[in-house]
């Protein structure tokens, strides 16, 4: 499923639907103002996080969220961005490691685009990112069932590997998505 950029441009066209001294056009118009002031040609969920850091409050992004959905063009890609920015940056203010820094690792690079992961609980982010830091730290491209066994062992249990294995079923699922 591709989906197809919003552009800044098109975030400085909304007109909101709110008093002119509403909360929802005040929120809509500190980021058109955010957004004139940078060059960015699209806008994805990084965008969302600068502007959040920009900003400092822990609910800016909700906030701006619920006054977007009033009056967002029907763009799915912008709403799940703007979704995971907002998940990301309570993450952060919470002093929490967020899913995009976690993605970040070079042996994240054959699951991008990020928005793959979305579908994962954040568990699942990190236990992935464990496994294929392993895996990295060892150069191992193929790993075969001594290394799963290896990589369960300092838990001392099997519930990692099993774990691992839900998390893997949930890729297939998504990667199975793309490919229709």
């Amino acid at each position: 499923m591709q989906h197809d950029p919003i552009s800044s441009c098109d975030l400085l066209r909304i007109e909101p639907e709110d008093r002119p001294r509403g909360k929802h056009t005040l929120r809509t118009q500190r980021l058109q103002r955010w957004l004139k002031d940078r060059d960015v040609p699209h806008v994805d969920r990084f965008v969302f996080l600068d502007f959040a850091a920009d900003v400092g409050t822990r609910g800016v992004l909700a906030d701006l969220q619920k006054s977007l959905l009033r009056v967002l063009p029907d763009r799915e890609f912008l709403r799940v961005e703007l979704h995971a920015a907002v998940v990301d940056h309570r993450r952060r203010v919470d002093g929490v490691r967020m899913r995009s820094e976690i993605l970040r690792a070079k042996w994240w690079l054959p699951f991008l685009p990020q928005s793959r992961m979305d579908r994962l609980h954040i568990h699942e982010v990190s236990r992935l990112d464990e496994w294929l830091k392993y895996l990295h730290g060892r150069d191992i491209l193929y790993p075969r069932s001594q290394d799963y066994i290896e990589f369960a062992g300092k838990w001392d249990s099997e519930v990692p590997l099993t774990a691992l294995k839900a998390t893997f079923s949930k890729l297939e699922g998504v990667v199975a998505e793309l490919s229709l």
